[in-house]
């Protein structure tokens, strides 16, 4: 969040900035003006994401034992529990690997199926000749309830956020991070505004049922992770009626609530967190 600052051409950078109340987390100054900013990075997804970590660590054992020339792809493989030991998996996935023939003696596109029993659940694993050496294919596709909307409105209706806003001189900002298989613009549009506001319906998001909002706006950073973002999107409260923000932040892609939905001002500046020394993919 600093370094988005810097970059958005603020002149002054101070973290958690002394006041009389709770610290937010920056204060950064522009030509303009002065905006303060409290970064928060909510947990979407949880179950998913235990569930993945889980069952990397089955595709870490199943990849190298995968002979060459096939392509193999888990279907479903057990949620074993993360203290418990890999060898039994390691054994079925051996027993499995070696009922594959030779892959020159595989017509092309034939698929070989793969099945195993773990007392945590079964494996099941499909086969099919690849064009060199071939390795693994994939991983079982994780299903999941998204949480992304209802995360991003307890976000907003955060009452320690709440009083770190109130606390700092306005205009102040609270910027959420989704992650990269959370939440996205439409998800922070949807808890900020609410559901079908474009099509009519009355808005109940966070934001727009706000009439004392701490914040001047929200600045949402979709799909974040290590290797980049997508360019944030400022949210404005509807019911925010203190100083402006500065200018460098509203030369963003800018949302707002109108009377007649929601009104959508395209970003000016484009690829403005290029800067950001991510890691390398």
């Amino acid at each position: 969040m600093g370094r988005f600052l810097q970059l958005r051409g603020a002149t002054g950078l101070e973290h958690e900035p002394e006041n009389s109340g709770r610290r937010v987390d920056w204060r950064a100054t522009f030509p303009d003006g002065v905006v303060h900013v409290e970064a928060f990075v909510p947990v979407f997804n949880a179950a998913s994401g235990e569930a993945r970590m889980r069952q990397d660590r089955l595709l870490d054992v199943l990849e190298p034992l995968i002979p060459a020339g096939w392509w193999v792809i888990p279907l479903h493989l057990p949620t074993l529990p993360g203290d418990s030991s890999i060898r039994p998996f390691r054994t079925v996935a051996q027993e499995l690997l070696s009922q594959l023939p030779p892959a020159a003696t595989v017509d092309r596109g034939a698929v070989v199926e793969l099945a195993g029993r773990l007392p945590e659940g079964r494996v099941e694993l499909a086969a099919s000749r690849a064009t060199g050496h071939g390795g693994l294919g994939g991983g079982p596709m994780i299903t999941y309830w998204d949480n992304s909307e209802l995360v991003l409105r307890r976000a907003r209706r955060n009452e320690r956020k709440r009083k770190q806003g109130r606390s700092a001189p306005p205009p102040a900002l609270l910027a959420i991070a989704g992650s990269f298989l959370g939440a996205d613009v439409e998800d922070f549009e949807v808890s900020l505004f609410g559901r079908d506001v474009r099509h009519g319906r009355k808005p109940d998001g966070a934001m727009a049922t706000d009439r004392n909002p701490p914040w001047a706006g929200v600045l949402a950073f979709p799909r974040v992770s290590p290797a980049g973002a997508a360019d944030p999107v400022l949210f404005l409260a509807p019911a925010y009626s203190g100083p402006s923000l500065p200018f460098a932040l509203k030369r963003l892609e800018v949302r707002r609530l109108t009377s007649n939905g929601v009104s959508v001002t395209a970003a000016h500046d484009h690829d403005v967190l290029e800067g950001v020394r991510w890691a390398a993919p």
